[in-house]
């Protein structure tokens, strides 16, 4: 098999998926393992004194250093091991990546035909970013699920429907008298328009 070949095709295989594909267990133990059984190797190949020469340091100083078959051997190994971590950690990360596109595109709900998808340890990481996220909304009492676009404008004109009163902005205080139209800041306003107490007035 190729050098890191295992490691490689996991990420081909969650970039050639349209969707999540299901967890590869197997594949990610056996690239772990791969990295185990390589930095064994790397303990053995320094840890023997035949493959080390002694050579003078920048002070003179005699000191045993890696041969250069011995530092060419290590290198490659050292090369592979970190190569595999990084498929690992990338195939991991773009895996976590998704679930949390898919928490803001379609909630906090796992369906099943998901939850077969995912590892033990992706189903708890959703629940968590889940809690985590809601427990934020609800402590500043903002949905952020409805504020996914950014706005184009800053201020827009709005047309007043009902009687709203005095609302406090952003610049200060502000009154909303039925039949007018203002011009205010998106976020102190967006709520009025949901509710159906402010038309957002668009000029084409």
């Amino acid at each position: 098999m190729d050098i890191c070949a295992r490691a490689t095709n996991l990420l081909w295989e969650l970039k050639r998926s349209k969707i999540l594909p299901p967890y590869n267990q197997n594949a990610v133990q056996e690239i772990i393992q791969e990295i185990k059984k390589d930095a064994e190797i790397v303990k053995s190949i320094t840890s023997d004194p035949s493959n080390f020469v002694l050579a003078r340091n920048a002070a003179g100083d005699l000191k045993p250093v890696p041969s250069p078959a011995t530092r060419f051997g290590l290198e490659i190994r050292i090369g592979i091991i970190q190569r595999n971590k990084r498929c690992v950690l990338a195939y991991l990360h773009t895996r976590a990546q998704i679930l949390q596109s898919l928490w803001w595109e379609s909630g906090p709900s796992v369906s099943e035909d998901l939850l077969v998808l995912l590892s033990p340890s992706e189903v708890t990481f959703f629940r968590e970013y889940n809690d985590m996220v809601t427990d934020y909304m609800n402590t500043m009492e903002l949905n952020l699920r409805n504020y996914q676009i950014p706005p184009k404008d800053l201020y827009i004109e709005v047309h007043v429907l009902g009687d709203v009163g005095e609302i406090v902005t952003q610049s200060g205080p502000m009154l909303l008298q039925k039949g007018s139209r203002v011009l205010i800041r998106r976020s102190d306003c967006e709520s009025l328009i949901k509710e159906g107490l402010l038309q957002h007035v668009t000029h084409t």
